[in-house]
């Protein structure tokens, strides 16, 4: 019977499949009812309840919980049924930034891209920019898809007025040449790509986009060289984008800073060669800073190279940077300080030319006691005037001072560990609004308060810091991911908003107008997704109300529970219905489809045929009784068939007289057929799948998988079909008696309940008799030809031996003469006699798989034409052309060979295989033994008698075994006195006296 575990969940609930099925041990087939029948299809379980049960029960057909209703009981939502996205999703809320796509390893061009938008200056110069010589007409074929200054100028024409909320960069990238799949240096790009604008910029009618790189983003600084012998000065001047400042060791930014601009020693192997001493001298070399632009980069070295690893690496110290940044402290000296004294001295000398101090030294000034009043009101009153002076000098230098201010606009962020991966994500300041926001590729986020925040964002995947992050302070922001921090020089006032030229806005304007296009064509699709889905939440919530069956007999139908879990599906397609799979033989359910099927009311079949079609319909008439019928008898002779086996098994001895005929292969494996035979029979009227299915609990709700449940019949092992084996070709018994026997009549009916379609040949049928014609005509075919073929073996005469090798050849072959002698029967008679089909020369080896006897073991006497080898079997040798077609005509078990070889004119015989040892010197010793039983002189003589129907092989059984086991059981048994020795002498006695 088909076994289920219990549900996990539950304690003491019953088996479904157990349950269900109990009742076939009492219940023969026929008297199968249609209580029988529900309880199989399950139609009498209750109907679940909402709130006590989340999940579908699979065998509960009348289960319709966790189907998916549960998305249907609460209010409309249209997002949830349309599966196009909202036109507004892709359009730009008002006075907000656009985000950039990431094309797969693009975030550090996104966040350089950003960075540049922000620069009004550099922003306005660039759409000043002509991309072409005829700039009439307003339309994209302007721009070349190798323009790089003109893709960048239509994505931040596209950014400032476009109406998307996120742009893809593909065109740009695409110009410049880029792997999308490849992260590049960060660093480097930033500097050829500068480079590179520059250089395409120089071309340009316009002065303020020629110089518009020049201005923002570089500045000259000089490498200073100073000879320590002479004092020589000399200068080399360079250009930078970014200044490139080490961290390794450095907490603050302005460490780093002074180690920039620190005087380097020029000593040794490394010392200068001077100009004016005309040799290598100690020098002193620093850098100065002679332009700054307006837009101060700092690039800070996080990755560098790994003398260990021989590769890069990040560092991840936590470095400080201030809000606002002072460059005046790190410009020359002879530029900035000591340039500000030499001026403010030389002006207070030529007023101190005409009597003025502008050392402000009025103590040492000579106040004689003498003077008059009037003199010394006139020395006040220049005084008075030089101390003004002097003091606006000073202010202007202030001034001076005051425009190497710098304050942070953007950061520049590495998330990662690894110096060859991660992501690029930039922090910028709105010079407008003054807000700070994170630029994310796609996701824009502005901080609360206007103020730069960092923290633990700043490195998600991390966090803990490796380093201690510093205490916060008013005005310094520290951070262990910055690869570069951006100041702008302090402007007052702001520079102005960009502004497009007319045949860039009117770009613009045509890209608004294709996204508008897109929009209408969302908003229609949604629409329609919208419709359907309100007729179907209205649809669902009425249907699912009568779905139910409110009774448990009639007026219902069965559908797929796929197709329902379908139909209460959010957004998806619902099919016509297709019952068809869920049918048996007899156009009824099918048992194995009781899981797979829900019973719900005719009322609500109805209206879903109507709605979306389909079928056949499987109404409350459907269960199959003849499959229940069937599967009861299936259940039967499955528990039967260990009782069956032992009955026939107890009732299988002796020949009887009367019966069927029944092939020795199918009797001798019936109850392999039988297994085979019911699980093919199972899996047409269930499916094979049902034990499978059968052994999970009713408590799992999901729905396997199709595949995994439907096995088909062909996945049985295929055996024997019962009695099949004695059918021949023609359809009826064969003739050939080897392959069947005769059972009693009660063995025939215990196998014909297991297979009733078998052929059934009683004990008086006659064979087929075109068989019987057919083998005769055979086997008088093959008689004749083995005769033709070997007339010298038929005649035996001409056979060769051991005295008369023939001179042709060095081989013969052995046989037995049994062999010979079976053969030359059938060939002489083929009516009569059995076909000889093997060579059978096993007999003449041991049990060694050896020789009995070889040739020098022969008694001269018996080298002959025929010699013995064991058990008193002779043998002939065949030539070696007989010996061809005997191989070719039988199955030859064991070929065995003699070979003769001649050296020095001695003739030796070699056998293959060879003698066995073993048993050469048993027999030697059993004959020796053997001699001296059969010298009777003086010898003590037995008499046996033979009794009634006694044979003399039961009596004497040392004559029916071979003369090893005969020495064997010698050897072993003691030495007995003949029992009947007594009686005889007694006998003997009395027979002398009465011839007395």
């Amino acid at each position: 019977m088909v076994k289920q575990r219990r549900r996990r969940g539950g304690s003491g609930s019953p088996v479904i499949l157990r349950s269900t099925w109990t009742w076939t041990a009492d219940v023969a087939p026929a008297d199968v009812q249609d209580e029988h029948v529900k309880a199989v299809y399950r139609v009498i379980l209750p109907q679940c309840e909402h709130k006590a049960s989340r999940k579908n029960c699979k065998w509960n057909p009348n289960c319709l919980v966790g189907l998916g209703e549960h998305t249907w009981s609460g209010e409309f939502d249209e997002d949830s049924f349309s599966s196009t996205d909202h036109p507004d999703s892709e359009r730009r809320v008002q006075d907000s930034f656009v985000g950039l796509k990431n094309l797969g390893a693009t975030c550090y061009v996104n966040t350089f891209l950003q960075l540049w938008f922000h620069n009004r200056p550099f922003r306005q110069a660039l759409f000043l920019y002509q991309p072409g010589p005829q700039l009439g007409s307003a339309t994209q074929e302007v721009f070349q898809a190798n323009d790089v200054c003109g893709q960048l100028q239509l994505l931040f024409a596209l950014l400032q007025e476009g109406c998307h909320q996120c742009l893809d960069p593909s065109p740009f990238v695409n110009a410049l040449g880029l792997d999308t799949g490849l992260q590049q240096d960060a660093q480097e790009f930033c500097k050829l790509f500068l480079s590179l604008l520059e250089s395409k910029l120089a071309h340009q009618p316009n002065e303020m986009v020629r110089n518009v790189i020049s201005k923002e983003f570089s500045g000259i600084y000089a490498y200073i060289t100073t000879c320590r012998q002479c004092g020589l000065r000399s200068s080399r001047p360079s250009r930078f984008f970014e200044l490139d400042l080490n961290i390794q060791g450095h907490q603050q930014l302005s460490d780093s800073l002074q180690e920039f601009f620190k005087e380097e020693s020029l000593e040794g192997e490394n010392s200068y060669f001077c100009d004016h001493c005309q040799k290598k001298q100690s020098a002193s070399r620093r850098i100065e800073l002679n332009r700054l632009p307006q837009t101060l980069s700092l690039q800070l070295l996080r990755f560098v190279f790994d003398r260990q690893t021989g590769q890069k690496k990040k560092l991840t110290s936590c470095i400080t940077f201030p809000d606002v940044l002072n460059m005046a402290d790190y410009l020359s000296e002879s530029y900035s300080k000591d340039r500000m004294q030499q001026d403010t001295k030389e002006d207070c000398i030529q007023s101190n030319s005409k009597g003025t101090d502008c050392q402000m030294h009025h103590a040492d000034v000579p106040m004689q006691e003498n003077t008059s009043m009037q003199q010394t009101k006139a020395s006040l009153k220049r005084l008075t005037k030089a101390i003004t002076k002097c003091m606006g000098e000073i202010e202007t230098k202030q001034v001076q001072s005051e425009d190497m201010l710098y304050k942070l606009t953007a950061v520049l962020v590495h998330h990662g560990r690894s110096a060859y991966s991660g992501h690029y994500v930039a922090h910028i300041s709105d010079e407008a609004s003054g807000h700070w926001y994170k630029f994310n590729d796609e996701m824009i986020e502005r901080m609360s308060e206007k103020q730069l925040q960092l923290g633990f964002d700043e490195d998600p995947d991390n966090k803990k810091p490796t380093t201690q992050r510093p205490r916060a302070v008013k005005g310094v922001h520290s951070s262990q991911n910055a690869y570069m921090l951006v100041y702008n020089r302090c402007r007052t006032p702001l520079p102005p908003h960009p502004q497009l030229p007319d045949w860039l806005m009117q770009l613009v304007k045509q890209d608004s107008s294709k996204f508008e296009e897109f929009s209408d064509q969302l908003a229609t699709l949604r629409k329609k997704d919208v419709d359907a889905g309100i007729a179907k939440h209205e649809e669902v919530k009425l249907l699912y109300q009568i779905l139910p069956v409110l009774n448990a007999g009639n007026d219902c139908e069965f559908v797929g529970t796929n197709w329902l879990r379908n139909w209460l599906e959010k957004g998806a397609t619902t099919p016509p219905m297709d019952n068809s799979p869920f049918l048996c033989p007899h156009g009824g359910l099918r048992l194995s489809s009781v899981c797979k099927v829900k019973r719900i009311s005719k009322r609500a079949a109805s209206v879903l045929y109507t709605n979306y079609g389909g079928g056949p319909h499987l109404d409350e008439y459907s269960p199959c009784k003849t499959c229940v019928r069937d599967y009861c008898q299936l259940l039967r002779l499955k528990s039967n068939l260990v009782s069956d086996c032992r009955q026939i098994l107890r009732l299988h001895c002796g020949q009887p007289s009367f019966g069927c005929w029944v092939g020795k292969a199918s009797i001798e494996h019936w109850k392999e057929i039988a297994t085979d035979l019911l699980a093919e029979t199972e899996a047409a009227i269930v499916s094979a799948a049902t034990q499978k299915v059968g052994d999970r609990s009713e408590e799992d709700g999901t729905e396997e998988d199709e595949k995994s449940e439907e096995l088909p019949a062909s996945a049985v092992v295929k055996r024997l079909k019962f009695n099949e084996d004695i059918i021949c070709k023609h359809g009826q018994m064969t003739n050939q008696i080897g392959k069947r026997e005769l059972v009693s009549s009660e063995i025939w009916n215990i196998l014909r309940a297991y297979f009733p379609s078998c052929p059934e040949y009683a004990h008086d049928i006659q064979p087929c008799q075109q068989c019987q014609d057919q083998a005769e005509e055979v086997k008088q075919l093959v008689a004749s030809e083995q005769s033709t073929t070997l007339l010298s073996s038929l005649q035996n005469c001409n056979r060769p031996d051991l005295h008369c090798w023939p001179l042709d050849t060095d081989m013969l072959y052995v046989v037995t003469c049994s062999f010979l002698d079976e053969w030359r029967k059938f060939v002489s008679h083929p009516e009569r006699e059995r076909q000889i089909l093997s060579v059978e020369n096993k007999s003449l080896l041991c049990a060694h798989q050896k020789l009995i006897i070889g040739l020098h073991s022969l008694p001269p006497s018996n080298t002959a034409k025929e010699f013995c080898l064991c058990n008193g079997q002779h043998t002939e040798l065949p030539f070696q052309k007989e010996w061809e077609v005997l191989s070719s005509l039988f199955d030859v078990d064991c070929t065995i060979s003699i070979s003769r070889n001649k050296s020095n004119e001695e003739i030796c015989y070699t056998m293959q295989p060879e003698e066995c040892e073993e048993c050469c010197r048993r027999r030697e010793n059993f004959n020796q033994k053997q001699r001296k039983v059969l010298d009777y002189t003086q010898a003590m003589v037995y008499v046996r008698k033979i009794e009634g129907t006694q044979k003399v092989m039961e009596v004497v059984p040392e004559l029916h075994q071979s003369s090893s086991e005969c020495e064997e059981d010698k050897d072993d048994k003691p030495e007995e006195k003949d029992p009947d020795f007594c009686s005889i002498f007694l006998l003997l006695q009395c027979w002398e006296r009465v011839l007395v």
